[in-house]
């Protein structure tokens, strides 16, 4: 079966579909609002140059591209996960199986690109993993597959490490019923039961959580599992990039400047690292499988901004 990725990075569902399958080309996704191609190669871009698959850097600007690009091959199913942006109808009929897409939310609920924010801001206590079929609409398409994760407040509970390590055996299950021909499509209702899961703004974090009632303990837990979703630029991480968890809480009045406490949607610089503020202290961050070349960075970073 000859599959086309679309993805951002080398996400958990590359390896396990070229390993099975092969992959024939890949897109890779820009970030939104971004014009052009970057500087310098893409760490998926230089995956594929080594493994020579066809590659094809997408941004809005880059549609047209991309159909002139696609018509030029041989295709037969796409496979999406980790999109910035809605591919147009007219890339979806060049499939003849259709593009599947997995998307981190038992369907209808959570409808967007950002579902992990409003899920833990609703409070859910069951999520998961849906794959299904895309049509023009917003995560709308027929269901494939969905698998149940219970969310489980504790300290270690982290969703993303949940779905990465059940995204790939997923997908590849879903792309075998296709391929043997017992891949069963189940119409999704028309309304989704939960509000669109939008993308936020640092001011929409200050706005919706400033008055939310959560100890230092579940605001740790809440941001444990939303930070990738989150505008970490926008919010203080200027210049490290990387895999962003909470590694500890530290209890301390230091959150307190000039009488008032600082903004929620802001990472600060502390004695502790870089955090964020709470009313009890602070939510201490770290970058997951952080080595030297990134300490270096990070050092970098903290000589120009000091904040607290």
């Amino acid at each position: 079966m000859k599959i086309t990725v679309f993805t951002q990075g080398i996400s958990p569902i590359v390896g396990p579909i070229l390993d099975k399958y092969g992959i024939q080309e890949v897109v890779e996704s820009g970030p939104r609002g971004a014009v052009g191609k970057p500087a310098k190669p893409t760490r998926l871009e230089t995956f594929c140059i080594e493994r020579q698959i066809p590659y094809f850097w997408l941004v809005k600007n880059r549609r047209k591209d991309l159909v002139d690009f696609l018509r030029q091959r041989e295709l037969e199913l796409g496979v999406v996960y980790s999109m910035s942006q809605l591919l147009p109808e007219e890339v979806l009929n060049l499939f003849p199986r259709g593009i599947i897409n997995a998307h981190p939310s038992l369907l209808p609920a959570y409808r967007g690109p950002n579902p992990y924010f409003r899920m833990f801001y609703d409070g859910a206590t069951e999520t998961g993993i849906t794959i299904h079929y895309l049509d023009k609409g917003e995560d709308t398409g027929d269901i494939i597959l969905q698998e149940k994760i219970p969310v489980v407040r504790s300290a270690d509970f982290d969703l993303y490490s949940q779905v990465k390590s059940r995204l790939g055996p997923l997908v590849l299950s879903a792309l075998r019923k296709i391929e043997d021909g017992s891949v069963r499509r189940i119409p999704q209702p028309a309304e989704s039961p939960t509000a669109r899961a939008a993308n936020v703004s640092a001011d929409t974090i200050e706005e919706l959580l400033r008055d939310l009632p959560l100890s230092l303990d579940d605001a740790a837990f809440f941001y444990r599992n939303t930070l990738g979703s989150l505008p970490l630029r926008q919010m203080g991480i200027r210049r490290m990039s990387g895999d962003w968890t909470v590694k500890c809480c530290v209890r301390d009045n230091g959150f307190v400047r000039g009488g008032r406490l600082q903004e929620w949607s802001r990472i600060y610089w502390t004695r502790y690292g870089f955090a964020i503020p709470h009313r009890e202290g602070w939510i201490v961050l770290s970058l997951r499988g952080c080595k030297i070349k990134c300490l270096l960075k990070m050092l970098r970073d903290v000589l120009m901004r000091r904040d607290v």
